[in-house]
């Protein structure tokens, strides 16, 4: 094969290589909008500031959760991530409230129960995760080399939400699942334990009604 057609080659397989990651890109984005991920990583934001607040900002993001996460294998010490999300409850709820507003809160929960309690526009609710939602073909993209994140996303389809499974596979393997220094696992991770706290009646939240 002489040197031209060999160039030939070269450069047709960049052409489609480019084009494949162009596609994927585009197919991530096609989830979410830029505005609406703007929104929604707000959530990494709460979560961060909790990670480097207990780990006092001594390390970069990526050691502060292992080092933060790693005290929950097995359930032990699981209170503590429950106080921490809880002392969060206002900026939790702003953040769910500014969702709603934004017609993308229905793209990732759905509401498994309302408090008779309810003024105006406002009403108490605990959350469970959509088992068919944008959300869920997100995170699929995500998942497409992840067996952890495979299965998490199987026991929410056939629970039509969160099970004991799902918990417990993302509390034991937490550091297997998520890249903690990747921006959008975060994210998913604070999706998780907002919908895990959100869904015990003890911590029903306040929100404006969709």
């Amino acid at each position: 094969m002489n040197k031209f057609c060999k160039k030939k080659i070269a450069l047709l397989l960049v052409f489609i290589l480019v084009n494949f990651c162009s596609c994927n890109n585009k197919g991530n984005e096609s989830y979410f909008t830029k505005d609406e991920k703007k929104i929604l990583y707000d959530a990494v934001k709460i979560f961060d500031d909790i990670i480097k607040t207990k780990t006092e900002n001594k390390v970069g993001i990526d050691s502060a959760y292992k080092l933060y996460f790693c005290q929950f294998k097995e359930g032990e010490n699981i209170e503590i991530l429950f106080d921490d999300i809880n002392n969060k409850n206002k900026e939790i709820s702003n953040y769910l409230i500014k969702l709603v507003k934004n017609k993308i809160f229905d793209d990732i929960w759905k509401c498994v129960y309302e408090s008779e309690k309810k003024s105006k526009n406002i009403k108490q609710m605990k959350l469970d995760l959509k088992s068919k939602s944008r959300y869920i073909n997100f995170l699929k993209i995500k998942a497409k080399k992840n067996k952890y994140l495979n299965e998490y996303i199987k026991q929410i389809e056939n629970n039509d939400g969160l099970s004991p499974v799902c918990v417990g596979m993302i509390l034991n393997n937490c550091d297997k699942v998520f890249l903690f220094n990747d921006s959008t696992d975060r994210l998913i991770l604070a999706i998780h334990y907002i919908t895990v706290v959100y869904r015990e009646k003890n911590y029903a939240i306040p929100c404006v009604a969709p």
